[in-house]
């Protein structure tokens, strides 16, 4: 699918005047916008119900440690498509460095992941796992709605990976089709 600088949908054809600086001079060019979409996964789990959401989240939430940890249901974004899965703000604010760094977490089964911490700092500093946090969510077949308590284990930022599924049964996620391009 081709846009405009507008989103307003272009034919290949349809083009607009654009200035590359190329040896010290300006010189016309053309430039085309694509979007392009990463494919990601489809759930193949049965719908969940409200009841269920809600069990989820009061299991987790029954969680006791002496360490510091927060906790988190999972959205489509954490585990089906862009893997970039925000922290919640006042566990950052408190415990977690402000800096981006690699950081391990320790998934249920004690398997280490070296996943990468995004900080973004500011007036409202925001942190995400990104790299790394796909392949963990993958592995450990996480899903929309299962809620995630994330343990605070020392200061070297390691975390314990605690999962409170909102469908015991697990049904392994598909490949979501490719998007189709114009091309």
């Amino acid at each position: 699918m081709w846009h405009n600088s507008f989103g307003k949908r272009l034919s290949k054809q349809n083009q607009f005047p654009m200035f590359n600086k190329s040896n010290g001079e300006n010189q016309p060019g053309r430039v085309l916008i694509k979007v392009m979409r990463r494919s990601g996964l489809t759930s193949q789990r049965r719908p969940v119900t409200q009841r269920e959401k809600e069990y989820a989240m009061e299991r987790a939430q029954r969680f006791k440690s002496e360490r510091p940890f927060t906790v988190k249901a999972m959205k489509h974004n954490d585990v089906y498509a862009s893997y970039f899965m925000i922290i919640p703000d006042k566990f950052v604010k408190t415990f977690l460095p402000k800096e981006s760094r690699k950081m391990t977490l320790w998934d249920p089964q004690a398997k280490p992941w070296k996943v990468w911490y995004e900080y973004t700092g500011g007036e409202c500093p925001r942190a995400a796992f990104s790299a790394g946090w796909g392949a963990l969510a993958m592995e450990n077949n996480l899903e929309k709605w299962d809620v995630c308590v994330f343990e605070l284990l020392d200061q070297e930022y390691n975390i314990k990976l605690h999962v409170q599924k909102v469908v015991l049964m697990i049904t392994p996620c598909i490949l979501a089709p490719k998007p189709r391009t114009n091309e």
